[in-house]
């Protein structure tokens, strides 16, 4: 049973739930699941941004600019959570902190903090710890569980 103390781990992450509401199918402005924590930065390194940004083009910062940017973050850290969002059969995308992101990409670091929020139960077509390649598992390709509650990767 899914409660607000549930974790979802990896092994260099974990997410949190911080909160799950049932909702509707396919509905875009209703949150049914938030999580926050961090996950590896390999998991974001190529994710799209809301308005099609792309990785690694830092629209806003550029040379000294950009260099500061990283450097501060390779100093203190990301200090504000990566945003991301996910809709009923779409992408995940990146809300909030494409320049986050990329920094944490050329800094190498090895995990980010996030806050994940699915809308309209899209939590339901897989999670960001469990969908493979960001993309939603449609119906003709659910998300297939092994009794112990893990993912088969070859279902």
């Amino acid at each position: 049973m899914l409660t607000m103390a549930t974790i979802i781990q990896s092994a260099t992450s974990s997410l949190k739930v911080d909160y799950k509401d049932w909702g509707q199918e396919g509905k875009h402005d209703h949150v049914t699941l938030q999580e926050s924590g961090t996950v590896p930065t390999s998991v974001i390194a190529r994710m799209p941004g809301k308005m099609d940004e792309r990785p690694g083009e830092h629209r806003n910062r550029h040379g000294e600019q950009w260099e500061e940017f990283k450097a501060d973050i390779a100093a203190h850290g990301i200090q504000h959570p990566i945003f991301i969002c996910a809709d009923w059969n779409e992408r995940f995308y990146i809300y909030e902190g494409n320049h986050r992101r990329d920094a944490a990409v050329e800094l190498g670091l090895p995990e980010v903090p996030v806050e994940v929020r699915y809308f309209g139960c899209a939590d339901q077509q897989g999670t960001l710890l469990e969908r493979r390649d960001g993309r939603p598992n449609f119906v003709a390709n659910p998300v297939k569980k092994r009794r112990d509650g893990t993912i088969d990767p070859y279902a």
